[in-house]
């Protein structure tokens, strides 16, 4: 038998914007409810700005389970979710129609409808949906006991996408950088700074750093979750690198300029590089412009600290855990589906989440580097003091090479800090660590 609120649904459709265009419509799947559950079948789309419909999304899913199926305030519910439609899918995005739907507002006995126009609470809400079904799937995987731990590790990410801007090998030395006749993306790999008027170029060890990349904060698409806030909602992130830094000078320094507004393009020093030919003078990379695309969590790669301390296993064999023991095969086998994934032809260019391990974990070369600047000893190679040492470090910016932008023999710069450093913004406690293959 059917929910008796099928027909009632079947009434509310097709939901129309603003502009009189269907934004949501009866699917072609048969109805499936019964008396405990409301099962419907969805078609969602959205629009180009010209009007045609851009995208289609199609979903028979169950909107509202045994649970509240029969909650007095389901038919207000209803209203107010398919009559918000157009709203979510203008500000959230087109996506399966289960996500457009919050059932869970059903949970309270007078549930706060004004929710669903609340773009981040909605955010927030199918974070933790996310999480609870991803803690269901860490317990298939390596145990209840654990499932915690393991969820606790998977992190988003911004993807920063890179296209190169070719005007600007054109451009003059003495040219004005603030009249520029193409347009220079806010967020950018290579070409010149933005830095504040008083700014003094970045040293290290009395050599003039190469400027590498630089992240508007305020164009960021939201991540969901508890990562959400760990950066600034505003100004600028900025990168400076040395290809030939060493234990003690580092591989470069991080700046965060929180107005956006006073930073002005800046041209490196015009002055002769020790121990280069004459003539040599700072690099100037090619310009990119980079945009940020949000990424669902993944997990860390093996060869990191985080799997050893979640089983306790700190095995001699030269890497932690031991890979070997059939314990860990079910997590081993979900890794190598579930691994952080890169759009083809893009260098690994991103913001949070997961460092790639390139020659090594560059946790753990932060930590190393840091016992060696404060003069500690070095902990057993791969033991626990080892691995809870590494795993103080998060990774806050990854840049890759380019095909004209050579880190080394084809590397990468990893920029780590620990979590308590980043939320409190001390930006200058950051590690930049450079590996190459």
């Amino acid at each position: 038998m059917p929910h008796p609120l099928s027909g009632f649904v079947a009434s509310l459709l097709p939901i129309r914007d603003a502009e009189g265009r269907e934004v949501a419509f009866a699917g072609d799947s048969p109805d499936e409810s019964s008396d405990d559950a409301l099962v419907v079948s969805l078609r969602v789309c959205s629009h180009h700005e010209d009007g045609y419909i851009e995208n289609i999304m199609e979903q028979q899913f169950t909107l509202v389970g045994p649970r509240h199926a029969n909650h007095p305030a389901l038919p207000e519910f209803l209203r107010a979710s398919f009559a918000a439609l157009p709203q979510i899918v203008r500000e959230d995005g087109l996506m399966l129609p289960c996500w457009l739907f919050f059932p869970e507002l059903l949970a309270a006995e007078s549930p706060d409808l004004s929710r669903l126009t609340d773009a981040a609470w909605r955010r927030d809400a199918r974070a933790a949906a996310e999480l609870g079904g991803r803690r269901e799937t860490c317990a298939e995987i390596v145990g209840p006991e654990r499932a915690d731990g393991l969820a606790a590790l998977f992190r988003p990410r911004w993807l920063l996408l890179s296209e190169r801007v070719d005007e600007f090998d054109d451009l003059d030395d003495h040219a004005d950088l603030t009249d520029l006749d193409f347009e220079v993306s806010p967020s950018r790999l290579g070409g010149h700074p933005d830095l504040p008027p008083d700014f003094a170029w970045p040293r290290l060890g009395g050599d003039a750093l190469t400027f590498l990349a630089q992240v508007d904060l305020a164009d960021l698409p939201r991540l969901a979750g508890s990562d959400a806030d760990l950066l600034p909602d505003r100004g600028v992130l900025s990168l400076f690198y040395n290809h030939d830094g060493d234990a003690e000078h580092g591989h470069g320094a991080v700046f965060w300029f929180p107005d956006r507004g006073a930073l002005v393009p800046t041209r490196p020093p015009d002055e002769p590089i020790p121990g280069r030919p004459p003539g040599a003078r700072v690099t100037v990379f090619p310009l990119y412009g980079l945009t940020a695309e949000a990424c669902d969590p993944t997990l860390p790669g093996w060869e990191q600290p985080h799997y050893a301390l979640l089983f306790d296993s700190f095995a001699a064999s030269g890497t932690y855990p031991d890979s070997d023991a059939d314990e860990f095969e079910p997590l081993r086998n979900f890794l190598r589906f579930e691994a952080t994934t890169w759009p083809s032809g893009q260098p690994h260019h991103q913001l949070l989440g997961h460092p790639d391990v390139v020659q090594s974990d560059c946790l753990a070369a932060a930590a190393e580097a840091e016992r060696a600047e404060l003069g500690l000893p070095d902990p057993p190679h791969l033991s626990r003091a080892y691995a809870e040492q590494a795993a103080q470090w998060r990774l806050l910016l990854q840049i890759d090479s380019e095909r004209d932008i050579a880190l080394g023999d084809s590397g990468q710069i990893q920029v780590v800090i620990r979590e308590p450093d980043l939320r409190a913004r001390r930006f200058e406690r950051a590690r930049i660590v450079f590996q190459c293959w």
